[in-house]
């Protein structure tokens, strides 16, 4: 027999809908042990610039999954006035120093996301970018006792904050070592500096020449690192092809 439900009972289901979770909702839908993430990305801006950002869905160790669009999203940033969210991209006073940061804030539902942005300075930088080698064919090393050509680095990251990242096999946040940068445009001088590392690997050669044509980049005079051998004297030329 088919039921009618009364005014109250309509009312009922209208408030429980509404204070239910944006992670239950309709079209917004994501597992209990879910974690809402921010960029992927480091989130980098420089003042009066608008830069795209995205929300993910955390799942134990399974990929990230984009937010639904039908999911609701209150975005904020502290301290007020610091910067700006519309239409899915963060912005950042043209008065913004760089080197400043301030933090972007997510809410879904019980799910609340935070993001530092980082302030950067507006000059163009060749350099900053996500690089890989598709392999280490064009690898060149001299010196040392000789043994087989490096692994190649899957992942080399410069960042426009002068932050730099240089890994071998990707998984999720997972780096070999990292820390700052000094780069020369006019001479193409770079030094890398390392903060800290995942594990050892022996001693590393980071000064040298850095050479940008297009989307592909070439370090000259340096040893990366290999986690099958050490140094042993070599120095080497690297290759490497833009990301995005």
């Amino acid at each position: 027999m088919r039921r009618t439900l009364t005014p109250l009972a309509l009312a009922a289901l209208a408030l429980a809908a509404a204070s239910t979770p944006a992670a239950a909702q309709y079209g917004c839908s994501a597992p209990e042990s879910v974690a809402l993430s921010i960029s992927l990305y480091p989130i980098q801006v420089a003042p009066g610039e608008r830069t795209p950002v995205g929300l993910f869905w955390f799942v134990g160790n399974r990929p990230a999954d984009p937010l639904p669009r039908h999911c609701h999203v209150a975005w904020s940033v502290e301290p007020r006035g610091a910067g700006r969210i519309s239409r899915g991209r963060v912005s950042a006073p043209a008065s913004a120093r760089p080197g400043s940061e301030f933090t972007l804030v997510a809410r879904v539902g019980r799910h609340v996301a935070r993001q530092q942005v980082h302030v950067v300075d507006p000059r163009p930088n060749p350099l900053a970018s996500y690089w890989t080698q598709r392999d280490s064919a064009n690898t060149s090393c001299t010196g040392g006792v000789g043994g087989p050509r490096p692994d190649r680095v899957r992942e080399l990251l410069f960042r426009r904050d002068s932050a730099f990242s240089v890994t071998y096999v990707p998984w999720e946040t997972r780096r070999d070592y990292w820390g700052t940068y000094s780069y020369n445009d006019s001479t193409g001088a770079l030094r890398l500096r390392v903060e800290s590392e995942a594990r050892g690997l022996g001693e590393l050669g980071l000064k040298g020449v850095a050479r940008v044509e297009g989307d592909t980049l070439r370090l000259e005079g340096f040893w990366l690192g290999d986690p099958r051998q050490q140094r042993a004297g070599r120095t080497c030329t690297y290759v490497f092809a833009r990301q995005r």
